[in-house]
């Protein structure tokens, strides 16, 4: 099979299972989410969770959407939530209205995927962080849930379900 005899590197005698094992423990640990030497992240990371079967369409720069989500520190505070003010979030994505990292974490999301997000912070709120709420180079943790997509260039469909006889109105 291999033209001198199999390579001698060591993970490849290992059973596969063992294999196996390292690489979901390595995963566990968050090695291959930082830089090449081992610094801070370099792009969000997007951890998608819930996946709906069907998905016709994915959300597209310029694209007006509607999400729910609560965002963390890396302990687990707590720093904003759409569901405790009662109020998704509805906004046009990659207009520069976001955070960098949310606009790149929403990007081919569907609706009623959930995502947890892990931003960096170059691509959140920076050095300087946003007083009294997002400390200085904070990663920042979101799990969002979308609730629509849309755009001016999809076609709307639109069916009558019910007519009563006497209402001659037609949709």
């Amino acid at each position: 099979m291999f033209p001198a005899g199999p390579p001698s590197h060591s993970l490849l005698r290992l059973p596969l299972l063992q294999l196996l094992l390292l690489v979901v423990q390595a995963v566990g640990r968050g090695l291959g989410r930082a830089s090449p030497a081992g610094g801070p992240l370099e792009d969000v990371v997007i951890e998608r969770y819930h996946i709906p079967r069907a998905c016709p369409r994915e959300v597209q720069m310029g694209d007006f959407v509607r999400y729910h989500y609560n965002g963390t520190f890396e302990d687990g505070k707590k720093f904003d939530s759409s569901y405790d003010r009662n109020t998704l979030v509805a906004i046009v994505v990659g207009v520069g209205r976001l955070i960098t990292g949310m606009d790149r974490g929403l990007m081919g999301m569907c609706v009623n995927e959930r995502r947890r997000l892990i931003v960096p912070p170059h691509l959140g709120y920076g050095s300087i962080g946003l007083a009294g709420l997002i400390p200085p180079d904070a990663t920042l943790y979101f799990d969002v849930v979308l609730l629509d997509v849309w755009n001016k260039e999809d076609t709307v469909q639109v069916s009558t379900l019910l007519r009563p006889p006497h209402c001659p109105r037609m949709v």
